[in-house]
């Protein structure tokens, strides 16, 4: 009974995400949690919800005990390294992406983390490398929508940069 109440608190708490219902969908995984306290998942989605709430704090607590539960987890790390982006810590951002990286290689959101850390630190070469893996890394995974993304941050960051892009950037694989 506790693993169908757990299961249906954290699909409910899924579904409520999605529809943007996010107050709700943080009740539901909190309820996830009193029936399997030890499910890394549904902290880890909760840390989610609860960044995009912009409550900070509470994301930064949900994703630790996530990865206390599940240290190997690159979705995990993932979910650090933006909130630590998204606090403006950019050494811990760093850090984090770091960690995904280190699990999955090609992570491309970790790449773009990690870029965005590089570029609010100064360092552009950096930044620009690992927000073009992330692009060809988006792009290759078909998440289309994420490789136009980065592609619009890269374009604002360097204009130069985007119009090379714009001449060999699909001999590249870029665009």
């Amino acid at each position: 009974m506790a693993i169908n109440n757990q299961v249906n608190s954290f699909q409910r708490g899924n579904e409520l995400f999605k529809s943007g219902k996010l107050p709700e969908a943080i009740a539901a995984y909190t309820q996830a949690t009193w029936s399997d306290p030890d499910c890394a998942d549904i902290y880890f989605n909760r840390a989610v919800a609860n960044l995009n709430m912009g409550n900070l704090l509470n994301a930064l607590a949900d994703c630790q005990k996530g990865l206390q539960l599940s240290p190997n987890c690159v979705e995990g790390h993932r979910v650090l390294a933006g909130i630590h982006l998204e606090s403006r810590n950019y050494k811990q951002a760093y850090k984090a992406a770091e960690a995904a990286l280190a699990l999955d290689s090609n992570c491309a959101s970790a790449y773009q983390t990690r870029g965005m850390a590089f570029h609010y630190t100064g360092q552009p070469p950096k930044a620009l490398r690992d927000l073009r893996t992330a692009a060809m890394l988006f792009r290759a995974q078909g998440a289309m929508e994420n490789h136009r993304q980065v592609l619009s941050i890269l374009q604002r960051l360097d204009p130069n940069l985007w119009r090379n892009l714009a001449t060999t950037g699909r001999a590249l694989g870029v665009l």
